[in-house]
Protein backbone atom coordinates (compact mmCIF):
# COMPACT_ATOMS: atom_id res chain seq x y z
CA UNK A 1 0.00 0.00 0.00
CA UNK A 2 2.90 2.45 0.98
CA UNK A 3 4.46 1.68 -2.41
CA UNK A 4 1.34 2.33 -3.81
CA UNK A 5 0.96 5.81 -2.28
CA UNK A 6 4.91 6.52 -3.06
CA UNK A 7 4.42 5.81 -6.76
CA UNK A 8 1.45 8.01 -6.90
CA UNK A 9 2.79 11.04 -4.95
CA UNK A 10 6.44 11.08 -6.98
CA UNK A 11 4.26 10.77 -10.44
CA UNK A 12 1.68 13.49 -9.05
CA UNK A 13 5.03 15.49 -8.05
CA UNK A 14 6.76 14.43 -10.85
CA UNK A 15 3.37 16.00 -13.44
CA UNK A 16 3.68 18.92 -11.28
CA UNK A 17 7.06 19.56 -11.91
CA UNK A 18 6.46 19.15 -15.82
CA UNK A 19 3.66 21.63 -15.74
CA UNK A 20 5.88 24.10 -13.87
CA UNK A 21 8.54 24.28 -16.01
CA UNK A 22 6.72 24.13 -19.17
CA UNK A 23 5.27 26.87 -18.40
CA UNK A 24 8.19 28.32 -17.37
CA UNK A 25 9.42 27.69 -20.95
CA UNK A 26 6.78 29.28 -22.48
CA UNK A 27 6.67 32.38 -20.45
CA UNK A 28 10.86 32.32 -21.11
CA UNK A 29 9.34 32.43 -24.88
CA UNK A 30 6.79 35.38 -24.63
CA UNK A 31 9.32 37.54 -22.36
CA UNK A 32 12.16 36.76 -25.45
CA UNK A 33 9.81 37.94 -28.32
CA UNK A 34 10.15 41.36 -26.43
CA UNK A 35 12.87 41.58 -27.29
CA UNK A 36 13.54 43.25 -23.44
CA UNK A 37 16.14 41.97 -20.70
CA UNK A 38 14.55 39.39 -18.83
CA UNK A 39 15.18 37.49 -15.39
CA UNK A 40 13.55 34.57 -13.95
CA UNK A 41 12.13 34.85 -10.43
CA UNK A 42 10.41 31.58 -8.79
CA UNK A 43 6.74 33.40 -7.81
CA UNK A 44 4.50 36.33 -9.73
CA UNK A 45 4.94 39.46 -7.70
CA UNK A 46 1.25 39.94 -6.86
CA UNK A 47 0.04 36.23 -5.99
CA UNK A 48 -2.44 36.22 -3.39
CA UNK A 49 0.24 33.84 -1.20
CA UNK A 50 2.94 35.48 -2.24
CA UNK A 51 1.15 38.97 -1.14
CA UNK A 52 0.21 37.69 1.67
CA UNK A 53 3.06 36.19 3.31
CA UNK A 54 5.87 38.72 2.42
CA UNK A 55 5.70 40.64 5.63
CA UNK A 56 7.21 37.13 6.94
CA UNK A 57 9.52 35.65 3.97
CA UNK A 58 11.61 39.26 3.12
CA UNK A 59 12.77 39.69 6.61
CA UNK A 60 13.63 36.06 6.46
CA UNK A 61 15.32 35.62 3.04
CA UNK A 62 16.79 38.94 3.46
CA UNK A 63 19.28 37.39 5.97
CA UNK A 64 20.42 34.83 3.57
CA UNK A 65 24.13 35.78 1.53
CA UNK A 66 23.04 38.58 -0.95
CA UNK A 67 24.55 36.37 -3.47
CA UNK A 68 21.86 33.74 -3.26
CA UNK A 69 18.92 36.35 -3.87
CA UNK A 70 20.18 39.48 -5.29
CA UNK A 71 19.28 37.84 -8.83
CA UNK A 72 15.72 37.67 -7.91
CA UNK A 73 14.61 38.60 -4.47
CA UNK A 74 14.37 42.61 -5.26
CA UNK A 75 12.38 41.91 -7.81
CA UNK A 76 9.46 39.87 -5.56
CA UNK A 77 9.92 42.66 -3.10
CA UNK A 78 6.25 44.28 -3.70
CA UNK A 79 6.52 46.05 0.10
CA UNK A 80 10.04 47.02 0.19
CA UNK A 81 10.50 48.33 -3.70
CA UNK A 82 11.33 51.89 -2.36
CA UNK A 83 13.92 50.45 -0.19
CA UNK A 84 15.65 48.87 -3.25
CA UNK A 85 15.50 52.22 -5.23
CA UNK A 86 17.04 51.83 -8.16
CA UNK A 87 19.21 49.10 -7.61
CA UNK A 88 17.38 45.83 -9.64
CA UNK A 89 17.17 47.90 -12.67
CA UNK A 90 21.28 47.72 -12.23
CA UNK A 91 21.09 43.92 -11.78
CA UNK A 92 18.43 43.30 -14.64
CA UNK A 93 21.10 45.12 -16.55
CA UNK A 94 18.09 47.08 -17.76
CA UNK A 95 15.36 50.21 -17.26
CA UNK A 96 12.76 48.26 -18.86
CA UNK A 97 12.60 44.42 -18.60
CA UNK A 98 10.55 41.38 -17.88
CA UNK A 99 10.62 39.39 -14.47
CA UNK A 100 9.77 36.13 -15.94
CA UNK A 101 7.88 33.61 -13.48
CA UNK A 102 5.99 30.22 -14.20
CA UNK A 103 2.73 31.53 -13.13
CA UNK A 104 2.74 35.09 -15.48
CA UNK A 105 5.41 37.41 -16.64
CA UNK A 106 5.99 41.08 -15.10
CA UNK A 107 6.93 44.42 -16.60
CA UNK A 108 9.02 46.34 -14.96
CA UNK A 109 10.30 50.16 -15.94
CA UNK A 110 11.90 53.03 -14.59
CA UNK A 111 12.51 54.95 -18.38
CA UNK A 112 10.87 57.83 -18.13
CA UNK A 113 9.99 57.90 -21.81
CA UNK A 114 8.02 54.82 -21.30
CA UNK A 115 6.61 56.04 -18.30
CA UNK A 116 5.16 59.07 -19.86
CA UNK A 117 3.62 57.03 -22.81
CA UNK A 118 1.67 54.44 -20.64
CA UNK A 119 0.36 57.78 -19.00
CA UNK A 120 -0.67 58.96 -22.49
CA UNK A 121 -2.33 56.21 -23.92
CA UNK A 122 -5.46 55.20 -22.38
CA UNK A 123 -5.75 51.46 -23.45
CA UNK A 124 -3.84 50.76 -20.81
CA UNK A 125 -5.28 49.93 -17.86
CA UNK A 126 -5.98 50.05 -14.01
CA UNK A 127 -4.81 46.04 -12.82
CA UNK A 128 -8.51 45.78 -10.82
CA UNK A 129 -6.77 42.41 -8.72
CA UNK A 130 -4.47 45.18 -6.98
CA UNK A 131 -6.16 48.22 -6.87
CA UNK A 132 -9.83 46.92 -6.17
CA UNK A 133 -8.30 46.07 -2.89
CA UNK A 134 -9.46 50.10 -2.34
CA UNK A 135 -13.39 49.01 -3.00
CA UNK A 136 -13.85 47.46 0.23
CA UNK A 137 -16.84 49.80 1.14
CA UNK A 138 -17.67 50.28 -2.39
CA UNK A 139 -16.46 51.20 -6.11
CA UNK A 140 -14.76 54.09 -5.80
CA UNK A 141 -12.52 56.51 -8.25
CA UNK A 142 -9.52 55.02 -7.21
CA UNK A 143 -9.92 51.16 -7.42
CA UNK A 144 -12.07 51.54 -10.75
CA UNK A 145 -11.48 51.22 -14.00
CA UNK A 146 -13.42 51.38 -17.68
CA UNK A 147 -16.54 53.21 -18.29
CA UNK A 148 -17.16 53.07 -14.52
CA UNK A 149 -14.09 54.57 -13.69
CA UNK A 150 -14.58 57.65 -16.35
CA UNK A 151 -17.90 58.25 -15.03
CA UNK A 152 -16.57 58.66 -11.31
CA UNK A 153 -13.80 61.01 -12.68
CA UNK A 154 -16.41 63.17 -14.95
CA UNK A 155 -18.61 63.46 -11.67
CA UNK A 156 -15.68 64.79 -9.28
CA UNK A 157 -13.38 66.60 -11.32
CA UNK A 158 -15.89 69.71 -11.26
CA UNK A 159 -14.85 69.67 -7.65
CA UNK A 160 -11.24 70.42 -7.79
CA UNK A 161 -11.37 74.32 -8.72
CA UNK A 162 -9.79 77.40 -7.71
CA UNK A 163 -12.51 78.01 -5.16
CA UNK A 164 -12.23 75.10 -3.57
CA UNK A 165 -8.01 75.44 -3.55
CA UNK A 166 -8.72 78.76 -1.51
CA UNK A 167 -10.75 76.88 0.72
CA UNK A 168 -7.99 74.06 1.23
CA UNK A 169 -5.67 76.97 2.02
CA UNK A 170 -8.00 78.60 4.55
CA UNK A 171 -8.90 75.40 6.58
CA UNK A 172 -5.27 74.54 6.19
CA UNK A 173 -3.87 77.21 7.89
CA UNK A 174 -6.44 77.26 10.69
CA UNK A 175 -5.85 73.22 11.30
CA UNK A 176 -2.28 74.19 11.28
CA UNK A 177 -2.62 76.14 13.97
CA UNK A 178 -4.34 73.76 16.49
CA UNK A 179 -1.79 70.91 15.04
CA UNK A 180 1.15 73.82 16.49
CA UNK A 181 -0.39 74.22 20.14
CA UNK A 182 -0.64 70.16 20.20
CA UNK A 183 3.35 70.21 19.08
CA UNK A 184 4.61 73.13 21.89
CA UNK A 185 3.46 70.80 24.72
CA UNK A 186 6.47 69.75 26.34
CA UNK A 187 5.18 65.76 26.05
CA UNK A 188 3.72 66.05 22.15
CA UNK A 189 6.68 65.24 20.63
CA UNK A 190 9.10 62.44 21.48
CA UNK A 191 11.97 63.19 23.38
CA UNK A 192 13.75 59.57 22.77
CA UNK A 193 11.43 56.51 20.13
CA UNK A 194 10.06 55.16 23.03
CA UNK A 195 8.47 58.09 24.64
CA UNK A 196 5.85 60.91 23.66
CA UNK A 197 2.99 61.11 21.18
CA UNK A 198 3.46 59.89 17.49
CA UNK A 199 3.87 62.80 15.80
CA UNK A 200 2.19 61.14 12.28
CA UNK A 201 -0.87 60.39 13.77
CA UNK A 202 -1.26 63.45 14.89
CA UNK A 203 -0.46 64.90 11.65
CA UNK A 204 -3.01 62.34 9.85
CA UNK A 205 -5.56 63.56 12.21
CA UNK A 206 -5.04 67.19 10.90
CA UNK A 207 -4.97 66.30 7.27
CA UNK A 208 -7.98 64.07 7.84
CA UNK A 209 -10.19 67.00 8.99
CA UNK A 210 -9.07 69.12 6.29
CA UNK A 211 -9.92 66.38 3.63
CA UNK A 212 -13.46 66.24 5.90
CA UNK A 213 -13.71 70.13 6.08
CA UNK A 214 -13.39 70.87 2.30
CA UNK A 215 -14.50 68.22 0.85
CA UNK A 216 -17.59 66.95 2.58
CA UNK A 217 -18.47 70.43 4.74
CA UNK A 218 -17.56 68.67 7.69
CA UNK A 219 -15.93 70.00 10.87
CA UNK A 220 -16.05 68.68 14.30
CA UNK A 221 -14.75 70.17 17.99
CA UNK A 222 -11.30 68.85 17.71
CA UNK A 223 -9.81 72.92 18.37
CA UNK A 224 -12.10 73.03 21.55
CA UNK A 225 -11.18 69.61 23.20
CA UNK A 226 -7.65 69.38 22.69
CA UNK A 227 -7.00 69.58 18.95
CA UNK A 228 -5.39 65.99 17.49
CA UNK A 229 -3.37 65.09 20.72
CA UNK A 230 -7.27 63.53 22.40
CA UNK A 231 -9.75 60.56 21.61
CA UNK A 232 -12.74 61.47 20.19
CA UNK A 233 -16.16 61.73 21.57
CA UNK A 234 -17.12 58.25 20.46
CA UNK A 235 -20.69 58.89 19.52
CA UNK A 236 -24.10 56.71 20.56
CA UNK A 237 -24.28 53.58 18.94
CA UNK A 238 -20.75 53.10 18.32
CA UNK A 239 -17.55 51.52 19.98
CA UNK A 240 -14.81 54.04 18.28
CA UNK A 241 -15.18 57.39 16.67
CA UNK A 242 -15.18 58.06 13.25
CA UNK A 243 -11.49 59.61 13.02
CA UNK A 244 -10.28 56.75 14.57
CA UNK A 245 -12.15 54.05 12.26
CA UNK A 246 -10.78 55.75 9.49
CA UNK A 247 -7.20 56.54 10.93
CA UNK A 248 -6.91 52.72 11.75
CA UNK A 249 -8.70 51.45 8.34
CA UNK A 250 -4.89 51.55 6.77
CA UNK A 251 -3.57 49.11 8.78
CA UNK A 252 -6.02 46.15 8.33
CA UNK A 253 -7.27 46.73 4.67
CA UNK A 254 -5.54 44.30 3.57
CA UNK A 255 -7.31 41.59 5.94
CA UNK A 256 -10.86 43.18 5.63
CA UNK A 257 -10.28 42.83 1.69
CA UNK A 258 -9.26 39.43 1.38
CA UNK A 259 -11.09 37.66 4.41
CA UNK A 260 -14.64 36.85 4.50
CA UNK A 261 -16.85 38.46 6.58
CA UNK A 262 -17.61 35.30 8.25
CA UNK A 263 -14.31 33.94 8.87
CA UNK A 264 -13.74 37.54 10.73
CA UNK A 265 -16.84 37.25 12.79
CA UNK A 266 -15.90 33.54 13.89
CA UNK A 267 -11.96 34.11 14.09
CA UNK A 268 -9.95 34.20 17.22
CA UNK A 269 -7.37 36.04 16.28
CA UNK A 270 -7.06 39.84 17.65
CA UNK A 271 -5.87 41.30 14.22
CA UNK A 272 -8.72 39.88 12.83
CA UNK A 273 -11.40 40.79 15.66
CA UNK A 274 -10.13 44.65 15.12
CA UNK A 275 -10.39 44.36 11.10
CA UNK A 276 -14.25 43.33 11.66
CA UNK A 277 -14.97 46.01 14.09
CA UNK A 278 -13.93 48.58 12.02
CA UNK A 279 -15.09 47.52 9.13
CA UNK A 280 -18.76 47.72 10.65
CA UNK A 281 -18.20 50.84 12.17
CA UNK A 282 -16.82 52.26 9.09
CA UNK A 283 -19.29 50.75 7.20
CA UNK A 284 -21.98 52.49 9.47
CA UNK A 285 -20.53 56.02 9.65
CA UNK A 286 -20.41 56.30 5.91
CA UNK A 287 -23.63 54.72 5.72
CA UNK A 288 -24.63 57.64 8.39
CA UNK A 289 -23.09 60.45 5.64
CA UNK A 290 -24.52 59.16 2.76
CA UNK A 291 -28.13 58.86 4.27
CA UNK A 292 -27.70 62.32 5.85
CA UNK A 293 -26.70 64.05 2.25
CA UNK A 294 -29.34 61.96 -0.02
CA UNK A 295 -31.78 63.34 2.61
CA UNK A 296 -31.09 66.95 2.61
CA UNK A 297 -30.99 66.93 -1.03
CA UNK A 298 -34.33 65.22 -1.63
CA UNK A 299 -35.73 68.48 0.55
CA UNK A 300 -33.83 70.96 -1.11
CA UNK A 301 -33.26 71.40 -5.09
CA UNK A 302 -30.86 73.99 -4.59
CA UNK A 303 -27.58 73.10 -6.62
CA UNK A 304 -24.35 72.68 -4.28
CA UNK A 305 -20.86 72.81 -5.02
CA UNK A 306 -20.06 70.05 -2.02
CA UNK A 307 -18.27 66.73 -3.00
CA UNK A 308 -20.80 64.75 -1.26
CA UNK A 309 -23.48 67.03 -3.06
CA UNK A 310 -22.11 66.09 -6.14
CA UNK A 311 -21.57 62.35 -5.90
CA UNK A 312 -25.46 62.53 -4.75
CA UNK A 313 -26.96 64.86 -7.65
CA UNK A 314 -24.98 62.31 -10.16
CA UNK A 315 -27.68 59.72 -8.85
CA UNK A 316 -25.15 57.15 -8.38
CA UNK A 317 -26.06 54.12 -6.36
CA UNK A 318 -25.29 54.12 -2.26
CA UNK A 319 -22.55 51.59 -2.72
CA UNK A 320 -20.45 53.89 -4.94
CA UNK A 321 -21.20 56.98 -2.92
CA UNK A 322 -19.56 55.47 0.08
CA UNK A 323 -16.63 53.76 -1.75
CA UNK A 324 -16.05 56.96 -3.19
CA UNK A 325 -16.19 59.45 -0.06
CA UNK A 326 -13.86 56.38 1.81
CA UNK A 327 -11.42 56.50 -1.90
CA UNK A 328 -11.45 60.78 -1.43
CA UNK A 329 -11.18 60.61 2.50
CA UNK A 330 -8.45 57.78 2.53
CA UNK A 331 -6.20 59.66 -0.78
CA UNK A 332 -6.96 62.87 0.52
CA UNK A 333 -5.42 62.31 4.09
CA UNK A 334 -2.59 59.23 4.15
CA UNK A 335 -0.66 60.79 1.74
CA UNK A 336 -0.21 64.26 3.13
CA UNK A 337 0.27 63.51 6.36
CA UNK A 338 3.30 61.12 5.48
CA UNK A 339 4.69 63.75 3.09
CA UNK A 340 4.16 66.60 5.85
CA UNK A 341 5.63 63.94 8.26
CA UNK A 342 8.99 63.25 6.47
CA UNK A 343 9.48 67.03 5.65
CA UNK A 344 9.49 68.13 9.17
CA UNK A 345 12.07 65.38 9.96
CA UNK A 346 14.06 65.98 6.83
CA UNK A 347 14.35 70.22 7.44
CA UNK A 348 15.59 69.05 10.79
CA UNK A 349 18.02 67.32 9.52
CA UNK A 350 19.30 70.06 7.49
CA UNK A 351 19.04 73.42 9.25
CA UNK A 352 20.78 75.58 6.27
CA UNK A 353 17.53 74.29 3.45
CA UNK A 354 15.22 74.99 6.64
CA UNK A 355 16.99 78.78 7.31
CA UNK A 356 16.52 79.07 3.46
CA UNK A 357 12.99 78.32 3.74
CA UNK A 358 11.59 80.36 6.51
CA UNK A 359 14.16 83.34 4.62
CA UNK A 360 12.06 82.58 1.67
CA UNK A 361 8.54 82.61 4.08
CA UNK A 362 9.36 85.70 5.88
CA UNK A 363 10.27 87.84 2.52
CA UNK A 364 6.97 86.38 1.27
CA UNK A 365 4.89 87.16 4.33
CA UNK A 366 6.53 90.57 4.87
CA UNK A 367 4.41 91.67 8.22
CA UNK A 368 1.41 89.60 7.59
CA UNK A 369 0.62 86.80 10.11
CA UNK A 370 0.04 83.07 8.64
CA UNK A 371 -3.37 83.10 9.69
CA UNK A 372 -4.39 86.56 7.73
CA UNK A 373 -2.95 84.41 4.38
CA UNK A 374 -5.21 83.54 1.25
CA UNK A 375 -4.31 81.33 -1.68
CA UNK A 376 -4.87 83.94 -4.30
CA UNK A 377 -2.43 86.65 -3.04
CA UNK A 378 0.11 84.28 -1.61
CA UNK A 379 0.23 80.76 -3.00
CA UNK A 380 1.66 81.82 -6.94
CA UNK A 381 4.38 83.64 -4.35
CA UNK A 382 5.47 80.75 -3.05
CA UNK A 383 4.73 78.18 -6.49
CA UNK A 384 8.07 78.48 -7.72
CA UNK A 385 10.25 79.21 -4.56
CA UNK A 386 11.65 76.78 -2.04
CA UNK A 387 8.78 76.06 -0.66
CA UNK A 388 7.96 74.25 -3.84
CA UNK A 389 10.92 72.91 -4.01
CA UNK A 390 10.98 71.05 -0.75
CA UNK A 391 8.07 69.47 -1.27
CA UNK A 392 9.00 68.47 -4.38
CA UNK A 393 12.03 67.01 -3.31
CA UNK A 394 10.40 65.07 -0.43
CA UNK A 395 7.97 63.79 -2.90
CA UNK A 396 11.02 62.60 -5.16
CA UNK A 397 13.05 60.43 -2.45
CA UNK A 398 9.81 59.58 -0.46
CA UNK A 399 7.12 59.07 -3.47
CA UNK A 400 3.31 58.41 -2.62
CA UNK A 401 3.18 55.33 -4.30
CA UNK A 402 6.63 53.21 -4.82
CA UNK A 403 4.86 51.23 -7.91
CA UNK A 404 1.94 52.14 -10.32
CA UNK A 405 0.60 49.06 -11.60
CA UNK A 406 -0.93 49.11 -15.27
CA UNK A 407 -1.86 45.88 -17.51
CA UNK A 408 -0.98 46.02 -21.10
CA UNK A 409 -4.02 46.07 -23.82
CA UNK A 410 -6.26 43.16 -24.22
CA UNK A 411 -4.13 42.66 -28.02
CA UNK A 412 -0.24 43.23 -28.56
CA UNK A 413 0.74 46.67 -28.61
CA UNK A 414 3.91 47.52 -29.51
CA UNK A 415 6.25 50.98 -27.64
CA UNK A 416 9.35 52.24 -28.95
CA UNK A 417 12.02 51.61 -25.52
CA UNK A 418 15.20 52.96 -26.11
CA UNK A 419 14.78 54.73 -29.86
CA UNK A 420 13.35 50.49 -30.89
CA UNK A 421 9.73 49.38 -31.02
CA UNK A 422 9.00 46.62 -29.40
CA UNK A 423 5.91 44.91 -29.02
CA UNK A 424 4.56 43.86 -25.32
CA UNK A 425 1.98 41.23 -24.44
CA UNK A 426 -1.50 41.47 -23.86
CA UNK A 427 -3.15 41.47 -20.08
CA UNK A 428 0.75 41.68 -18.81
CA UNK A 429 1.09 43.41 -15.64
CA UNK A 430 3.28 46.83 -15.88
CA UNK A 431 5.18 47.82 -12.66
CA UNK A 432 6.30 51.53 -13.18
CA UNK A 433 8.98 51.85 -10.61
CA UNK A 434 8.42 55.55 -9.17
CA UNK A 435 11.32 54.87 -6.50
CA UNK A 436 13.54 53.90 -9.27
CA UNK A 437 12.27 57.23 -11.30
CA UNK A 438 12.98 59.53 -8.71
CA UNK A 439 16.29 57.94 -7.77
CA UNK A 440 17.40 57.37 -11.37
CA UNK A 441 21.31 58.00 -11.45
CA UNK A 442 21.03 59.41 -15.42
CA UNK A 443 17.99 62.10 -14.06
CA UNK A 444 18.81 62.90 -10.32
CA UNK A 445 22.73 62.39 -10.08
CA UNK A 446 22.55 63.52 -6.61
CA UNK A 447 20.61 60.74 -5.75
CA UNK A 448 23.39 58.42 -6.06
CA UNK A 449 26.15 60.77 -5.53
CA UNK A 450 25.92 61.68 -2.17
CA UNK A 451 28.62 61.52 0.08
CA UNK A 452 27.76 58.64 3.18
CA UNK A 453 28.24 60.09 6.22
CA UNK A 454 30.18 57.76 9.16
CA UNK A 455 30.51 55.21 6.63
CA UNK A 456 26.53 54.62 6.40
CA UNK A 457 25.51 54.40 2.72
CA UNK A 458 24.14 57.15 0.44
CA UNK A 459 20.50 56.67 2.15
CA UNK A 460 17.78 58.84 0.36
CA UNK A 461 17.80 61.04 3.55
CA UNK A 462 21.16 62.33 2.69
CA UNK A 463 20.40 62.77 -0.98
CA UNK A 464 17.85 65.47 0.13
CA UNK A 465 18.41 68.53 -2.09
CA UNK A 466 16.05 71.24 -2.72
CA UNK A 467 18.52 72.88 -4.97
CA UNK A 468 17.69 70.21 -7.73
CA UNK A 469 14.35 72.42 -8.29
CA UNK A 470 15.76 76.02 -8.56
CA UNK A 471 18.39 77.64 -11.00
CA UNK A 472 19.15 77.02 -14.00
CA UNK A 473 18.77 73.91 -15.99
CA UNK A 474 20.23 71.74 -19.25
CA UNK A 475 18.36 72.23 -22.21
CA UNK A 476 14.75 70.69 -22.19
CA UNK A 477 14.58 71.05 -18.52
CA UNK A 478 13.14 74.34 -17.98
CA UNK A 479 16.70 75.91 -18.67
CA UNK A 480 14.73 79.30 -19.48
CA UNK A 481 13.02 79.31 -16.15
CA UNK A 482 13.73 79.41 -12.60
CA UNK A 483 12.00 76.38 -11.22
CA UNK A 484 12.96 73.29 -12.68
CA UNK A 485 10.14 71.57 -14.79
CA UNK A 486 11.10 67.95 -15.03
CA UNK A 487 11.22 65.89 -18.33
CA UNK A 488 7.66 64.04 -18.65
CA UNK A 489 7.71 61.02 -16.86
CA UNK A 490 10.54 61.31 -14.43
CA UNK A 491 9.13 62.98 -11.50
CA UNK A 492 5.43 61.17 -11.05
CA UNK A 493 4.26 61.21 -7.58
CA UNK A 494 0.57 61.66 -8.52
CA UNK A 495 0.72 59.74 -11.46
CA UNK A 496 0.49 61.88 -14.55
CA UNK A 497 -1.65 61.62 -18.04
CA UNK A 498 -5.13 62.51 -18.40
CA UNK A 499 -5.50 60.12 -15.74
CA UNK A 500 -3.65 61.24 -13.08
CA UNK A 501 -4.71 62.48 -9.54
CA UNK A 502 -7.29 64.98 -9.05
CA UNK A 503 -6.56 65.85 -6.03
CA UNK A 504 -2.58 66.99 -6.85
CA UNK A 505 -3.32 70.98 -6.52
CA UNK A 506 -5.22 70.23 -3.40
CA UNK A 507 -2.16 68.24 -2.22
CA UNK A 508 0.23 70.71 -3.04
CA UNK A 509 -1.81 73.81 -1.44
CA UNK A 510 -2.48 72.27 1.34
CA UNK A 511 1.28 71.26 1.70
CA UNK A 512 2.36 74.88 0.87
CA UNK A 513 -0.24 76.18 3.97
CA UNK A 514 1.15 74.05 6.23
CA UNK A 515 5.00 74.54 5.96
CA UNK A 516 4.29 78.48 5.85
CA UNK A 517 2.18 78.29 9.05
CA UNK A 518 4.67 76.41 10.57
CA UNK A 519 7.98 77.47 9.45
CA UNK A 520 6.32 81.54 10.19
CA UNK A 521 6.52 81.25 13.68
CA UNK A 522 8.34 77.96 14.34
CA UNK A 523 11.87 75.68 14.20
CA UNK A 524 12.26 71.91 13.63
CA UNK A 525 15.36 70.66 15.63
CA UNK A 526 16.56 67.16 15.67
CA UNK A 527 16.80 65.81 19.20
CA UNK A 528 20.49 64.26 20.35
CA UNK A 529 19.37 61.72 22.45
CA UNK A 530 21.66 61.81 25.91
CA UNK A 531 23.99 58.11 25.02
CA UNK A 532 24.46 60.01 21.65
CA UNK A 533 28.43 60.15 22.29
CA UNK A 534 29.09 61.27 18.52
CA UNK A 535 26.69 64.11 19.00
CA UNK A 536 24.89 65.96 16.48
CA UNK A 537 26.32 64.40 13.19
CA UNK A 538 25.64 61.01 14.67
CA UNK A 539 22.06 61.37 15.51
CA UNK A 540 21.62 63.06 12.18
CA UNK A 541 23.40 59.62 10.63
CA UNK A 542 20.88 57.85 13.31
CA UNK A 543 18.09 59.43 11.92
CA UNK A 544 18.79 59.37 8.14
CA UNK A 545 19.53 55.16 8.45
CA UNK A 546 16.02 55.25 9.86
CA UNK A 547 14.45 57.21 7.57
CA UNK A 548 15.69 54.46 4.82
CA UNK A 549 15.69 50.95 6.90
CA UNK A 550 12.36 51.86 8.76
CA UNK A 551 10.19 53.38 6.00
CA UNK A 552 7.44 50.73 4.56
CA UNK A 553 4.95 50.49 2.22
CA UNK A 554 1.67 49.49 3.00
CA UNK A 555 -0.94 50.82 0.42
CA UNK A 556 0.98 53.86 1.04
CA UNK A 557 4.82 54.84 1.76
CA UNK A 558 5.15 56.19 5.65
CA UNK A 559 7.58 56.42 8.36
CA UNK A 560 7.58 53.01 10.50
CA UNK A 561 9.76 54.60 13.42
CA UNK A 562 9.87 58.48 14.45
CA UNK A 563 12.30 60.55 14.18
CA UNK A 564 13.11 62.51 17.73
CA UNK A 565 12.56 66.09 16.76
CA UNK A 566 11.55 68.95 18.53
CA UNK A 567 9.76 72.54 17.92
CA UNK A 568 11.37 75.37 19.15
CA UNK A 569 9.52 78.98 18.54
CA UNK A 570 12.01 81.40 16.20
CA UNK A 571 13.15 84.40 17.21
CA UNK A 572 12.73 87.14 14.69
CA UNK A 573 15.14 89.38 13.86
CA UNK A 574 17.68 87.67 15.80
Amino acid sequence: MMSLFAWFATSALGISFFLLFNRLGHNIAIARATGLPYVIVPIYITSLPWLLLQPLCIPLLEQLPQSWTQGWLPFLAFGRGWNYGYQPFRTAKGDTFVAVSPSRNVIHTCDPDVAAQIFRRSEFRKPLELIGLLNVFGPGLTGSEGAEGRLYRRVTAPFFTEKTLQEVWRVSIESVEVLLRDLSTDDALPSSRKKGRDLRSMVAGMTLYNVFAVCFGKTDDRGEKGGYRVEETVPPGHKIGFRQSILSTLDHIGTMAFMPKIILNLSPFASHRTANLLSSELHTYLSGLENSTRTRNQESTAERENLLDLLHQAKLPPPAVKGNIFSFLFAGHEANANTLTITLFLLALDPSIQLQLQDTIDTHLAECAASRTNYSTHYPLFKESIVIAVINETLRLFTILPFLPKTTPKAPTSMEINGEKHVLPPDTLVLINTSAIHRHPAHWPAATSAEPRHGCPPYPAASFNPGHWLGPRSKGEGDNDKFLHPRPGSFVPFSDGARGCLGRQFAMVELCAQLVGIFSEWSVELVVEDEEESGWEGARARAERTLSEKVVFDMTLRPGEMVPIRLVRREKGG
